[in-house]
């Protein structure tokens, strides 16, 4: 009876803490109630919403996906194993109990991010974009191989707050109990993984006006020179183990923009070939970290700042940047960070490569292909200072006092990279 008790009052504290975790899943490849991917069976409901098929589900479903039946209606929030799920109404609550049927459909409800962007809170589903005064976390899950061309606007209507946000998610397989697929990268650019490409001009990719945003483990691809990857005009964003890149080497775009905006954390992200890393224009920020970065290949520079007017400061720690133009330029605190352009040695326990192509060669031997990992021999390997992070791009967790430089800790043949899943699905609260 105790131990109710206190499971009670632990579920109970979460929902208040926490709030309701709400999920709708996009799918580029196919998406709506004409392209479902059940593996036919019945279906059982029981306490909780947890949901037994009675065949084994081998489609691409996951978190987010609508579940049908007869007296079913309502959305995976949980991917327990290929024959059970848990099932969630469009606002989060637990499904009712479904006595044995058959199951009606598995679907996707929407076919690209922007969709999912514009129909989120319509009567189906939240019915309100103020998820702050509701107490609901949104998330987006995003599947497939199939490009996403279309351009995310996360705009400023939806109301956020510092408990209740929204995520952009690529899930990562069964075993994280997430999707039957995994279709989160590699820490390497493949089209085989959920990715978004498209030539914008002048304009970007992840457009982020709200606050509260978090991008986590895209693949992001700018086909214009003037594109950028992911823009940010909202305050208190959060990217992270994304991978972006531009087509186009000369221009003006950038990975990721921050203007006039305050209090964004950046990390475990690989940017490479274009114009510009990481870019923060405007004087007018404070408290934005930049924090386990691999930039790579910039025309112009790898991190760029204006001067800080409110004195919170723009942090770069554990990041690695090289074969760029400039590797560093404005008003920036870097710490325990490697350059080449002989930088670093300005800075608090930089590294320098001097010898250009060689040293990189040396420290991520298989860089010239995409592949920023690093061994056990790297200049990187375990130099880095402590930021409070547990995991790497790809899931290994970074050592607890000397982190390695870059957005790889050294992983050793054979051992196990995965995050766990209890620790997963704490990382996914933003």
């Amino acid at each position: 009876m105790k131990r109710f008790a206190l499971l009670f009052l632990f579920l109970f504290w979460s929902s208040i803490l926490f709030g309701t975790d709400v999920f709708y899943s996009v799918r580029p490849a196919g998406a709506g109630d004409g392209n479902d991917l059940k593996v036919a069976c019945n279906i059982t409901i029981t306490a909780g919403g947890v949901a037994e098929f009675s065949e084994i589900q081998t489609g691409d479903i996951g978190v987010g996906c609508y579940v049908s039946s007869d007296n079913t209606s309502g959305y995976i929030s949980e991917m327990t194993d290929s024959t059970h799920a848990k099932i969630i109404t469009a606002v989060g609550a637990a499904h009712a109990n479904v006595s044995v049927e058959a199951l009606g459909a598995i679907y996707h409800p929407y076919a690209s991010l922007s969709a999912a962007e514009a129909g989120s809170d319509d009567a189906n589903h939240l019915t309100d974009d103020d998820i702050a005064t509701g107490e609901y976390n949104l998330y987006w899950y995003f599947y497939g191989a199939t490009v996403d061309g279309t351009k995310l606007t996360v705009a400023d209507t939806w109301l956020t707050s510092a408990n209740y946000h929204i995520t952009v998610y690529v899930p990562r397989g069964v075993d994280e109990k997430e999707s039957i697929n995994n279709w989160r990268h590699q820490g390497v650019w493949s089209d085989n993984y959920a990715h978004m490409s498209a030539s914008l001009s002048g304009t970007s990719l992840i457009a982020i006006p709200a606050d509260y945003i978090c991008i986590d483990g895209i693949q992001i691809n700018c086909e214009n020179a003037t594109q950028k990857g992911i823009s940010v005009t909202g305050d208190y964003s959060t990217i992270k183990n994304n991978i972006i890149k531009n087509t186009i080497y000369f221009g003006s775009g950038s990975g990721i923009s921050i203007s006039y905006t305050s209090n964004h954390t950046i990390y475990n992200n690989i940017i490479y070939h274009g114009n510009t890393g990481i870019n923060i224009p405007g004087g007018f920020t404070s408290g934005n970290q930049i924090l386990n970065c691999t930039i790579s290949d910039m025309s112009v520079s790898g991190v760029t700042a204006a001067a800080d007017q409110y004195g919170g400061g723009i942090a770069v720690k554990n990041c690695a940047v090289f074969d760029t133009a400039d590797d560093w330029a404005g008003t920036l605190s870097c710490d325990y960070c490697a350059s080449d352009d002989a930088d670093a040695t300005t800075y608090t326990n930089g590294i320098d490569w001097d010898n250009g192509a060689t040293d990189w060669a040396a420290a991520m031997p298989d860089y010239a292909t995409g592949d920023f990992s690093i061994d056990a021999t790297s200049s990187l390997y375990h130099q880095g200072t402590d930021v409070d992070l547990d995991y790497d791009i790809v899931g290994t967790p970074w050592h607890a006092t000397t982190p390695s430089i870059g957005a790889f800790e050294y992983v050793a043949s054979g051992s196990q990279s995965v995050v766990p899943v209890i620790a997963q699905q704490m990382r996914r609260r933003h």
